[in-house]
């Protein structure tokens, strides 16, 4: 950060009102959501819980570590966890999202693809709410004890100091994954889709501290979006090939025009997700600037 731009930061202001802000705010987020959830566990309610999952590690990568060690890791750690075990679940939802809009004109085909997808045979049925519900509770819990921690801490220059320089250092650990990976293959598309959805939700976090963080989060959002569009028929792909392997010859040969369609559209949009990076790669290379070490 340039040293006469204003920052919670730096200087002898605490950040603790930052910090602690931050996660107060996260957490009635994922309570609301996770409660919106308990009465509506279908394709929206999944994907805004596991968005709110994803901020809420965000924060654990991000400002974990204070006050102390161990602070915040909790929070991440099981955010982590609980929406890598909804991901089955919302791919499954993604796949039969696209398989109707190859589909639309034709209703037996869509049946048929939608029952095997749903059987079990293609991909993991939905999770359980009680069991969402609980693992929520769990992050929510942690970031309660995380805000205690905070209120007890010592909250000073030097742990101003601590903390920027952790935030700047995540920060440019970001941005190096997302160069490294660079304008993704097919098989890069996943990892930098995933960098960029963690540099996103970070960088969030920043907007209003950081002079010039939200044009990046803005393109980084985009990137993001098509980024995902390639991965999500490159899933469909998968599922479709895997689901194929368990249906008689003439039901196969159906569901193998279905894969042809969709590896058509995972072409064309793997397409549109190197264009968008290669606008996106010159703004990441911005970030070691926006964001300075302190010295």
């Amino acid at each position: 950060m340039k040293a006469d731009v204003p920052s919670p930061f730096h200087g002898p202001r605490p950040a603790v009102p930052v910090l602690d802000e931050a996660i107060r705010r996260q957490r009635d987020d994922l309570r609301r959501i996770l409660a919106a959830y308990g009465r509506n566990a279908g394709p929206n309610g999944l994907h805004d819980l596991r968005v709110a999952l994803r901020r809420s590690a965000a924060l654990g990568r991000l400002l974990g570590g204070h006050p102390g060690p161990k602070d915040g890791r909790e929070v991440r750690k099981l955010a982590d966890r609980l929406r890598r075990y909804l991901s089955p679940a919302r791919q499954r939802q993604v796949s039969l999202e696209l398989v109707r809009i190859l589909t639309r004109k034709d209703e037996a085909l869509h049946r048929l693809v939608a029952t095997v997808l749903s059987s079990g045979r293609g991909i993991s049925r939905h999770p359980g709410v009680a069991d969402v519900q609980r693992s929520g509770g769990q992050v929510l819990s942690a970031m309660d004890e995380w805000r205690e921690s905070i209120s007890h801490g010592a909250h000073n220059r030097a742990s101003n100091r601590k903390l920027g320089r952790s935030v700047e250092r995540r920060v440019r650990e970001g941005a190096r994954e997302i160069l490294e990976i660079g304008i993704p293959g097919r098989k890069a598309l996943h990892p930098q889709r995933i960098a960029c959805k963690k540099l996103r939700y970070e960088l969030e976090i920043l907007r209003d501290v950081v002079p010039g963080v939200e044009r990046v989060v803005k393109a980084s959002r985009r990137a993001q979006e098509v980024l995902g569009d390639a991965h999500d028929w490159d899933g469909l792909v998968q599922d479709l090939e895997k689901a194929a392997g368990t249906l008689p010859p003439r039901e196969k040969r159906a569901i193998a025009d279905l894969i042809s369609r969709a590896k058509s559209n995972r072409r064309r949009t793997s397409l549109r997700a190197k264009d968008a990076m290669a606008d996106f790669l010159p703004l990441v290379e911005t970030l070691p600037h926006l964001v300075k070490p302190v010295s």
